[in-house]
């Protein structure tokens, strides 16, 4: 039995009992797991993820082979509470081996989080797996909203490990939130000209909007995670679609904390104020 976990949930999870040892090794980072103690360095962040109290969140994992049982446990400030429900979300019509689990989870509380995945094969794949996410912290607080920019990302087609549409119903669409920022960028133009041979004659001019976001005390782990999301087909930052261009990540020394920053050109751009 085969477990495919997605980039593109907005948490990442790690295999339980992958003895991970950082005195005599540098593991694969897909198995190493957000902490407080750092690779390299001493610099003092919160190096949880964050997400809003009472906004709905939603998770998806493949599992190859025949399924069992799947459940996911919830932890909320170190003590079990009542477990996630899952949903089969396989598309109708598939012939194959993968069977496509999902889950939204709404934290009612502020505080912090996490799931365990128990899953269990059947037949002659009665295996047992476990796995952990990243600690993920719930907040209400309207501080610390302010300083948090809404990420929510899907695909037309069913790629990238991600499953978002049964034939034309779509079934996914994650949310994240990272710290940071949008800013405005300098605006351009998508312009159309002719030459007649004397002049070029300008015949279209459609402006665009443009900005720069940047998400700043971004774990160096989240980086693909990011940018996986970046080039999916709808991008859409605080309500907001746009495509992303200039993807960039500046890493702090001496920490495994970055900046990471892209620039955005708004599509279905209709010239008003962008009011939600």
């Amino acid at each position: 039995m085969r477990v495919l976990i997605p980039y593109l949930n907005p948490v990442r999870f790690y295999r339980d009992g992958g003895g991970i040892d950082y005195d005599t090794y540098y593991p694969a980072f897909d198995l190493m797991r957000l902490n407080t103690k750092y690779q390299r360095g001493i610099y003092p962040v919160n190096n949880k993820v964050d997400v809003v109290t009472g906004k709905e969140m939603t998770y998806q994992v493949t599992v190859v082979q025949p399924l069992s049982s799947f459940r996911v446990q919830v932890f909320f400030n170190g003590s079990e509470i009542p477990q996630a429900s899952i949903v089969n979300v396989t598309p109708a019509g598939w012939t194959t081996t993968q069977t496509i689990i999902q889950w939204s989870y709404t934290p009612a509380e502020d505080g912090e989080y996490y799931f365990f995945l128990s899953i269990v094969g059947s037949g002659i794949y009665v295996i047992d797996r476990w796995y952990y996410s990243d600690t993920f912290r719930a907040t209400s607080n309207l501080d610390d909203k302010k300083g948090l920019v809404k990420i929510n990302y899907y695909d037309e087609r069913n790629r990238y490990g991600g499953v978002f549409f049964d034939n034309t119903t779509q079934i996914w669409s994650p949310i994240a939130y990272f710290t940071g920022q949008i800013t405005p960028d300098d605006p351009s133009d998508d312009q159309s000209v002719y030459d007649n041979e004397k002049a070029l004659v300008l015949l279209e001019s459609n402006p665009k909007r443009t900005a720069v976001l940047t998400l700043t005390e971004i774990n160096v782990l989240y980086i693909d995670v990011i940018k996986q999301q970046s080039v999916c087909d709808n991008y859409y930052v605080n309500g907001i679609k746009y495509n992303v261009s200039d993807f960039k990540v500046d890493k702090i020394d001496k920490s495994d904390i970055c900046t990471i920053t892209m620039k955005l050109t708004q599509q279905e751009n209709e010239y008003f104020f962008m009011y939600q």
